[in-house]
This record gives structure tokens, sequence and C-alpha cells, in this order.
């Protein structure tokens, strides 16, 4: 069992299927926070993820919506990210939200 194996997991914008099982899977081996900051605004990674994922069918990206699978920590960011690029240049405000600093 590789529980606890990475501390902590923040995903911005994530271009990853809303699988359940794949993510309690993913979950099982987070000791600390697992979160999943999305933007229902983000329309360049809506497309490009139905472009060129065949599991765009069945579930939505993480990054545009709440992963509903427990551990999960959902913050939605939609009123922060207008667009996929404002994941960058709002960077510093997102992790300052999130309670995490790139000061160390």
């Amino acid at each position: 069992m590789a529980g606890g194996i990475v501390e902590s997991v923040i995903l911005l914008g994530a271009p990853v299927s809303i699988n359940p099982a794949r993510w309690k899977q993913a979950r099982s081996v987070v000791a600390g926070r697992f979160v999943n900051a999305y933007s229902t605004n983000d329309w360049i990674l809506g497309l490009v993820y139905r472009c060129h994922s065949r599991a765009a069918m069945a579930n939505r990206a993480g990054g545009l919506a709440p992963a509903n699978v427990p551990g999960v920590e959902n913050i939605n960011f939609s009123r922060y990210i207008k667009g996929h690029t404002d994941y960058l240049t709002r960077m510093d405000d997102l992790l300052e939200l999130l309670n995490l600093s790139m000061d160390g």
C-alpha cells in the first residue's frame, strides 16, 4: 500500500477526466491536501479537452467542474479565472487563496 507517499496535490485547471475511481485511487496516496481548483469560465480547456479526450463524452475535465470524491477539496475559482491564461497571471493570488506561498 502506497498511502501517504505524496504530501499534497494542488490541481489548477487540470485537463484530466473526473473519473471517480481514478481520483479515489490517486487520493489514496496523498497524505495531505488534494485540491481540485477549477473554473467554469475556462473555455480553452473545455474545447481542447473535448477535442483530444475520449473520456470527455463520459466525464468532464477536473479543471472545469468539481470532483465529487471523498477527500478531494474542490475550489471554484470562476470568480478569479476568466480564461485559461489567468492561472499564470493570477498565480500569486491563487496560492494565497489556497493558503500556500511561493516564499517557502
